[in-house]
């Protein structure tokens, strides 16, 4: 009985000690192994010799439930957005020319905030001009329309009886 809880507590141990060593940048998760190749406060790079599936299979498993979350296929790469209330912005997976895989994690920024909100506001009074030019078009074209004198069409008179 005794060998048995000390090797219960030797499993939990090393089961906490590898949930403890799980990576994040910025909140996001980070796929345990592989090489980093840049590291910074806005990025993390690293390389797995691993194949895209693989990656992927862990990111869609990791984000199974998130509703915040939306993969987009984008050909030679997979981008994982985020648009809830994380830290983090994007999370790329791609393979690089040596057939490695590399996962790209940038941190949400301000730039691209802003720049999103100004083309918004921008595309709104656009689509407002677009309108009120089309209205103008249409209204001038009804006016020109009613002003134009309708033609009168003269009934031929019935022949008269004899």
């Amino acid at each position: 009985m005794r060998k048995s809880l000390i090797l219960i507590g030797l499993a939990s141990l090393v089961l906490l000690s590898t949930a403890s060593r799980a990576e994040d940048f910025l909140g996001a998760p980070v796929m345990p192994g592989g090489t980093t190749v840049r590291a910074g406060k806005k990025v993390l790079e690293k390389v797995y010799d691993l194949p895209k599936g693989q990656v992927l299979d862990y990111y869609k498993d990791i984000f199974k439930d998130s509703k915040d979350i939306k993969f987009r296929d984008r050909g030679e790469r997979l981008d994982i957005d985020e648009y809830g209330n994380q830290p983090w912005q994007k999370i790329t997976i791609s393979e690089n020319e040596k057939g490695q895989t590399l996962v790209v994690i940038e941190k949400d920024s301000w730039t691209w905030i802003l720049g999103t909100l100004t083309i918004r506001f921008v595309g709104v009074f656009v689509v407002l001009v677009v309108l009120y030019g089309a209205m103008g078009v249409a209204t001038s074209l009804i006016m020109r329309a009613e002003r134009v004198p309708a033609k009168k069409t003269v009934l031929a008179k019935p022949a008269q009886a004899m």
